[in-house]
């Protein structure tokens, strides 16, 4: 990023030219380095194929290789398949069979426990049931007798409770055998469900494998050896303000030739008018019939210095119009702002016009010395050459100059494009030039012409 001054344009146009060539040979040797790096990896890039054609053609074959092997071991394949599972199988059936008899053997020994105390249980019911049948033929004999010996009073008995008979079908001799006849006939059946039925496993047909075909890669063209990269490296350039200008095209030389000329024309115009004025009224005695009106010398000098300051003011008015109007220079973001160091500088060429006229004794001495001065003032003032341009003890002794401060104010306001508050200082000291010229003016045209 380059910041710059346009009221500095040849500098600025010489570090441009050597930002330029630092550019090129940046981009230059960047070109050679990208050119060599670019013949390196192309070189790998070529390694790597080949390794890569020699590993394709590697692959095709021991896929070639693998199709005819699958073939030859799937019949092994097949076999061991169905040996491990007949093996597994056997071995579950056998694992299952003994589990069942191990199981069944314990549920029939359970049962058969069940049963004789079961059994046992009915042969005590049986026992207590016959007896019971024989109790009750004794009882009914008894209750016989006993009618008999009650005689008349035999009704007076109450009859006895019934005795409930015994079933007529009841069969307690089908109770003496166990229920295991079931028992037996599921594990007759589940020894049956465990014979397995011959395996037959049937491996399918594996399709045979595409064939790879030859893996075709393409050379890589030679690099060529000449090629360049574009460059990409470059610079901005933007002006004090942050704003971005072309290289050296923004600038316009009317915007510095213009108001130098236009202060230099201005001093000259001051000298003529002033000066001389002053010098031919004295000599013609126009003075002297001015001061016979009992009028003071000051006031007649304060308003010949206003005269001249209004046709001064004018003029620089005028000359800048022009320059805008002819040679499109630039009036800056406030051009009303101009109008203070044009004020500004009128006022102290007025002011320094009454001083070159207290010196000079006659016409002739004043044109020569006058013009001199002025021209003096506006060469190292910067009217015709940026300031920068001078050796610095001339640019020091510069600011004890008008013309100085005046450039100064015109150079920010029309160049740089500063703000109306960047000529207040450069005015405000043309101003207290103005103000020392017209009382050294004033002191020494008194003495002059009074």
């Amino acid at each position: 990023m380059l910041f710059t001054d346009p009221v500095k344009y040849l500098q600025t146009i010489k570090i441009e030219l050597m930002i330029a060539d630092l550019c090129r040979e940046i981009t230059a040797a960047a070109a050679d380095q990208a050119r060599k790096q670019a013949l390196e990896q192309t070189r790998g890039i070529r390694e790597q194929i080949e390794r890569a054609r020699a590993s394709a053609e590697h692959a095709r074959v021991e896929a070639l290789r693998l199709s005819s092997a699958t073939a030859g071991s799937r019949a092994a394949l097949a076999a061991r398949i169905r040996a491990q599972v007949e093996s597994a199988l056997n071995n579950a059936r056998d694992r299952t069979k003994a589990t069942l008899e191990s199981e069944l053997d314990r549920i029939q020994r359970k049962l058969d426990a069940d049963s004789a105390s079961r059994q046992a249980k009915l042969n005590e019911l049986k026992d207590y049931l016959n007896r019971l049948e024989v109790a009750h033929a004794q009882f009914e004999s008894w209750l016989a007798q006993l009618k008999t010996l009650a005689g008349s009073h035999s009704g007076d008995i109450p009859p006895p409770p019934s005795i409930p008979s015994l079933p007529s079908d009841l069969d307690l001799g089908a109770l003496n055998s166990a229920p295991v006849d079931e028992l037996r006939d599921a594990k007759q059946k589940l020894e049956s469900a465990l014979n397995t039925l011959p395996i037959n496993i049937e491996m399918p047909e594996i399709p045979a494998l595409p064939k790879i075909p030859a893996v075709d890669i393409p050379q890589i063209p030679a690099l060529d050896s000449h090629f360049s990269i574009p460059g990409t490296l470059g610079y901005a350039e933007v002006d004090e303000n942050g704003n971005e200008v072309g290289a050296v095209g923004g600038f316009n030389a009317f915007d510095l030739q213009v108001p130098g000329f236009a202060v230099t024309f201005l001093l000259i115009g001051m000298l003529m008018g002033v000066s001389l004025a002053l010098i031919d009224e004295h000599d013609w005695g126009t003075l002297e019939r001015l001061r016979s009106a009992s009028a003071p010398l000051w006031t007649t000098l304060t308003g010949k210095l206003l005269a001249r300051f209004v046709v001064g003011f004018i003029q620089v008015i005028v000359l800048l119009a022009a320059g805008w109007a002819l040679f499109g220079i630039s009036l800056g973001h406030a051009p009303a702002a101009l109008l203070m160091p044009a004020s500004a500088i009128a006022f102290a060429g007025a002011a320094f016009g009454l001083i070159v006229a207290g010196i000079g004794r006659t016409r002739d001495a004043v044109l020569p010395v006058g013009a001199i001065v002025i021209m003096t003032m506006a060469a190292i003032g910067g009217c015709w050459w940026p300031i920068d341009f001078e050796p610095m003890w001339m640019q020091n002794l510069a600011l004890a100059l008008p013309t100085t401060w005046a450039m100064r104010a015109f150079n920010d306001l029309m160049i740089r494009h500063l703000t109306a508050s960047s000529a207040l200082v450069p005015t405000a000291v043309n101003f207290g030039f103005g103000i020392i010229y017209t009382i050294f003016g004033v002191a020494i045209a008194r003495r002059r012409f009074g």
